[in-house]
């Protein structure tokens, strides 16, 4: 029963750490922000929200430009961007 609680511990730290790592976003800062739909659809709202930059990741789809929390997510996106641009509610 201890190491389970410990195990328990260990994730809640660990998945807390991470969350709070991409959820800092400076209110004080100028540069507008966009919405990572790679993020949204896999539930990481640590990531959702992203600064853009010109070093920010993006991808062009249907006229539309998308940015991206990482390279990883952009590359999600390209090879597959209807599946996350399906609306709310629709499943994965």
């Amino acid at each position: 029963m201890q190491v389970r609680a410990l195990l328990a511990s260990g994730v809640f730290v660990i998945a807390s750490t991470l969350f709070a790592a991409c959820a800092i976003i400076d209110t004080d800062d100028p540069r507008p922000v966009a919405e990572c739909v790679v993020c949204r659809f896999n539930g990481d709202l640590g990531c959702v929200r992203v600064r853009i930059d010109e070093t920010t990741p993006f991808a062009d789809y249907k006229g539309q430009r998308y940015y991206f929390c990482c390279e990883d997510c952009r590359d999600a996106f390209i090879a597959g961007p209807e599946k996350y641009l399906r609306p709310a509610g629709e499943g994965r």
